[in-house]
């Protein structure tokens, strides 16, 4: 073993450089893009479930946190060098190269950096200070950079060494502080991470308080080199004018059904140029792309590369791609190919914007990954309000929650269309909940994020603990006794007009039914996972809970 240990050390010395030994090799392909190359070494590498956990860390309500953007000079840099980290059955490594660095220069000598520990890319900030001469730049020590949810503690940065520990046949590798400041050298074409003499040295996360303080969590970054990086965000010009957009598109599901949807964008035109914002739901309203109107004012085309932010230490590029219909033992799949810049029909007299490719948010420019957003056929049209009647919203499932009387988890879907087949405008859309034949209110009491009572609750709150919303299916908890079945109903209401779609009934178990109304819901078919995702097939579910057929049930594996 002690063998493998120095054959560690020399594949992190030499990052990147190619090994023979034979490993366990899973090219990771979420969307956190954890690999974006294969980079064979003497240990694993990191796989789609295994990396899945790692979206959880944020920060917490320590002041010390620094989450917003400081003022400054900003700059991006791109990261080589190797990332190391241990998961349940050993140490695993991957390459830095699919990630970026920011910082934020201030006066006197005051620095910050954003995302400089690869899988604690939360977007929080730490501080630093650059020597005099520029030439030194020290990292303040530590530093809280997060809070792990699972651990219930925060991490500090420190400098550490990669460690053995052998007990008997058994030989386990780990990480401990060193001691060492974190410095990194710095000249005009990069900023190299110091103190990186020792192979397997580097800039590490530690728990910080909770039953795990002082231990590593599990996170070392080394040979850490950050370059600048040439990249150009898009902001709209001073001013600019913009109108409210819907777009309808075609979205993918897992068992191959599609399904329209709509989205809401800003659009706006200065001189040639037409700005869009609001494309990504988790990227910041603000974020915009640009294209450039044809002088026949016929299409209007995005850059292929263009850059539209960074956020979790990944760059997100607008393209477009193309799809082809496949087929797998579970049935047939679309798949996905990169092809270049987007264009977009554009009718300079209806204003509307169209393609039938697919517009693509992206986090890689060579490989189409689980993208931010992909919409299909898209059609862009400036909106207009109109009084319509919602279609019937569909219960999904009612369930106990936690297993106790008197809390209830309802998932219900919600079409944005109307029954005239018109969009409804999810401003002026609220539901309601009956209770037999009574209606429930929502008091501030039982339900601490709302201010007030209320018997209508607006289509897209979200607090992330009463009320949640994934894609176009919606949740959200009952605290009542004793009533024989649930009812959901949607309003469309701008003021002025109101319109009320039928009541959806769900029978509770165990209760006499006295009678059928035409509004009572029936089981939808279909399996989904509990925030509302689509599975084909019961083959290859993870272990979990899902609703199958209505029911929730539970997969064990």
């Amino acid at each position: 073993m002690k063998h493998y240990y120095f054959f560690l050390l020399a594949a992190l010395a030499a990052s990147g450089v190619t090994a023979t030994a034979q490993t366990e090799i899973a090219q990771a392909d979420t969307r956190e893009q954890l690999l974006k190359q294969s980079v064979k070494l003497p240990f694993k590498i990191a796989s789609k479930q295994q990396v899945q956990r790692f979206a959880s860390y944020k920060a917490g309500t320590d002041t010390s946190i620094i989450s917003e953007q400081p003022a400054g000079s900003y700059k991006i840099y791109s990261r080589t060098g190797s990332a190391v980290y241990s998961d349940w059955d050993g140490l695993y490594a991957m390459d830095q190269s699919s990630f970026v660095a920011e910082m934020v220069t201030g006066s006197n000598g005051k620095v910050w950096l954003r995302n400089i520990l690869t899988m604690v890319n939360n977007d929080n900030w730490v501080t630093g200070t650059l020597s005099t001469d520029g030439k030194k730049l020290t990292i303040d020590p530590d530093q809280y950079i997060a809070y792990d949810q699972y651990a219930q503690s925060y991490m500090q940065l420190k400098h550490a060494k990669l460690n053995m520990v052998v007990n008997g046949t058994d030989t386990t590798y780990t990480y401990v502080p060193d001691g060492k400041p974190i410095t990194y050298t710095v000249t005009d074409t990069a900023i190299v991470l110091d103190n990186a003499a020792t192979a397997g040295e580097g800039l590490a996360a530690f728990y910080a308080g909770g039953d795990s303080n002082g231990k590593w969590a599990n996170f070392t970054d080394v040979n850490t080199v950050m370059r600048p990086k040439d990249v150009t965000i898009v902001t709209p010009p001073a001013g600019l004018t913009t109108e409210r957009y819907s777009v309808v598109s075609t979205r993918p599901y897992s068992d191959g059904v599609n399904t329209k949807d709509v989205n809401w964008v800003n659009v706006g035109t200065s001189g040639n140029q037409l700005y869009i914002s609001g494309l990504s739901s988790s990227l910041p309203a603000d974020t915009w792309v640009v294209g450039n109107i044809a002088p026949d004012k016929k299409t209007v085309t995005f850059p292929y590369g263009q850059v539209m932010a960074v956020k979790h230490a990944y760059l997100y590029y607008i393209m477009a791609a193309d799809t082809t219909v496949a087929s797998s033992p579970w049935g047939n799949y679309t798949s996905y190919k990169l092809g270049g810049e987007l264009s977009l029909d554009y009718n300079d007299a209806t204003r509307q914007l169209s393609t039938p490719r697919v517009l693509v948010i992206n986090t890689n420019l060579g490989q189409f990954l689980s993208t931010d957003t992909r919409l299909i056929e898209p059609v862009m049209s400036p909106f207009t309000a109109v009084a319509a009647t919602p279609h019937t919203p569909v219960i999904v499932n009612v369930g106990d929650f936690w297993q106790q009387e008197g809390d209830y988890s309802l998932a219900f879907t919600v079409s944005p269309f109307a029954e005239d087949s018109t969009i409804l405008d999810p401003n002026h859309l609220y539901f309601r909940i009956y209770l037999d034949s009574t209606l429930f209110t929502f008091t501030s009491a039982a339900y601490p994020t709302l201010s007030q009572d209320l018997t209508e609750i607006p289509i897209n709150f979200i607090d992330n603990d009463w009320f949640k919303v994934s894609e176009n299916m919606h949740f959200t908890y009952i605290q009542q006794n004793s009533f024989s079945r649930m009812g959901v109903q949607l309003v469309y209401n701008d003021g002025s007009n109101e319109k009320a779609s039928d009541i959806a009934w769900w029978q509770m178990p165990n209760t006499a039914v006295t009678s059928v109304t035409a509004h009572k819901a029936t089981k939808p078919s279909g399996i989904y996972d509990l925030t509302g995702r689509r599975y084909p097939s019961t083959v290859d579910l993870q272990p979990g809970f899902y609703i199958i057929n209505g029911e929730k049930k539970m997969i064990v594996k």
